[in-house]
Formats: C-alpha cells, structure tokens, sequence
C-alpha cells in the first residue's frame, strides 16, 4: 500500500502522461499496484502495475487503501483521525486535541444494528466540549465509511446501508458531498486546499513551519501554482526561487567578529 501511493504520485509526476494535476492528486482513478494489491483490489492491472479504479469507488490518494487504513483502528474504520488529517494537512486548519484534563470516553461497545457512524455521532451528540471541534471533524471523517478498517471499499456496513454523506463548512464556501470520492474532487476545487499545498511544500524543503515574515515566499509561490493551472510540477520549481527558500536569519553570533 504504500509502493501504490509513492509509485502513485511518481506517475502523477513524471513521464510523458504525467500531468501534475493537483485536481489528479485528489481526483485520479488510475493508480499502480502489485499482482495482490490488485486483487485486495478487485482490479486488473498491466504489466507495469498501471490500474483502473471503478471512478464510483476511488479518485485519488486520499481513496487509496494506504490512506484510509493507516487512519483507522485495528478492528473498524475512525471517522476522527481520517477527519483530522484531511483538516489539518490538505486543507491546513488548525485543529486542537482534547482540552487538558478533559476525559474522552470510550465509545460504547458494539450491539448488533449499530454502525460506526452512529456510535461516533452518539459520542458527542448534547456534548458542547465536544462538538466545538467534532461538528467539523465527524462529518469530513464520515465521507470515507465507504471504506472499511483495511481499506476495501464497501456500501453496507453489517446488513445496514452505509451514509458517507455529509456537509463540510469551510470559509470559500460549505461542500456538500455523499461520499470521499465526491468530497476529493471537490477539495482539489477549493480556494483552502490550493492554499494548504502551497504552505506544505514550503514547511517540506524548509523543514519547519513558515514565520510571518516568509508570507511574501507563500503569496509568490501560490501565484505560480495559479498561473500553472494548479500543476504541483511548477509549484515545486517556484519554491525553490523563493527567498524563505534561498535566504536563512543568522544563528545567534553568526557573522559576528
């Protein structure tokens, strides 16, 4: 799972196809697998690992088995931390833990009719602490229970129908989505994500978080990644030519006689 997603993003790259896309990042239903990954899959793929999803069931690398299984429990998927990693890393919010001295309880043991959504939203429902925070979080997580813990794709959920629809509330404009594929497609639209992958390829070559006198590197960067139809490629190249990029403060005593 994850050769797919780094092989998957190499082919979004590079080569005469590639098209850098960031709508491919989040909306592409090709991908490059191994023979048992492709059957995990259901899928068929060539020689060279190239693959097929069906476009209803995945698009792009926040679909992608690695994705959704490493942000789920061992047992049953976690609408809180495929939430919270879509808010914080594609569209950079800040998302706080727990309060400090604040007991999260366990969620209620598992009886027959129950659906990890439904125990989920039962956690925080009359909860103001709690829904401060998870009436973002709970739906945005809620669009991927179309996939179980280990990633496969489902409809039911233990004979019940599986809700994956939801409403996710962001300042450009709330997104009203009925599953993670719509929500991707949608995300890679937006105003915020466009943003956030401007910042995490500045916080990735510079190893840190940006300070506010780098903004000046952020807006130009961002203004290529515009004039290039949104292409992770020239946004690459522009962040290098940036001054967060190519400049540094002095440590203290540095260049001192």
């Amino acid at each position: 799972m994850m050769d797919e997603t780094a092989n998957f993003f190499a082919s979004l790259m590079f080569g005469p196809q590639a098209s850098g896309k960031l709508t491919d990042l989040y909306g592409s239903n090709k991908t490059v697998v191994d023979a048992k990954l492709a059957k995990f899959y259901g899928i068929t793929a060539g020689s060279d690992g190239k693959a097929s999803f069906n476009p209803a069931e995945r698009a792009g690398i926040l679909t992608q088995a690695g994705f959704v299984t490493s942000h789920a429990d061992a047992d049953y998927p976690h609408p809180v931390k495929r939430g919270v990693h879509v808010l914080r890393n594609v569209l950079c919010q800040d998302i706080p833990g727990p309060p400090d001295g604040l007991v999260i309880p366990p969620l209620t043991e598992r009886k027959m009719g129950d659906t990890t959504r439904g125990r989920f939203e039962a956690a925080v429902a009359g909860k103001e602490i709690c829904l401060t925070c998870h009436h973002v979080i709970n739906p945005t997580g809620f669009a991927f229970e179309i996939y179980d813990a280990v990633g496969q794709y489902r409809t039911m959920e233990d004979g019940l129908k599986v809700d994956a629809s939801g409403t996710l509330e962001l300042p450009s404009g709330n997104l009203t989505f009925k599953d993670a594929v719509d929500l991707s497609k949608q995300l890679s639209q937006t105003t915020e994500a466009r943003d956030c992958m401007s910042k995490q390829w500045l916080r990735y070559v510079l190893r840190r978080m940006e300070t506010s006198d780098e903004a000046g590197s952020f807006k130009l960067a961002l203004a290529d990644f515009e004039k290039s139809g949104y292409d992770l490629r020239e946004l690459m190249v522009s962040t290098t030519k940036t001054r967060a990029f190519t400049h540094r403060q002095p440590q203290e005593g540095e260049g001192s006689k």
